[in-house]
């Protein structure tokens, strides 16, 4: 989890845009990403493990990912948020 939080900390800045809000951009962000990994990560494992019940096994493996990447990419969005700059106020 490390690893995948620090390349998505390198990949965000290519996805967000100045002037909207750095959390609602970081959690899209997050759920794109998060949805890519779901795919890799939960439809590899459901085709190597055994499974007993396939249904379920999907449903808590995504409410898992969409915490995590919600979390994820709500805390990315912080950490780039714009500074707002007080040059050249009284």
């Amino acid at each position: 989890m490390l690893i995948q939080g620090l390349i998505l900390a390198y990949l965000y800045p290519f996805y967000r845009k100045d002037g909207e809000n750095p959390i609602k951009r970081g959690i899209q962000f997050g759920l794109i990403t998060g949805i890519f990994l779901y795919s890799v990560s939960t439809i590899a494992n459901a085709a190597k493990i055994q499974v007993n019940f396939m249904t379920e096994w999907f449903v808590v493996q995504a409410a898992f990912h969409i915490i995590q990447f919600v979390i994820a990419g709500s805390l990315i969005g912080l950490a780039y948020r714009e500074k707002i700059s007080s040059i050249g106020k009284p």
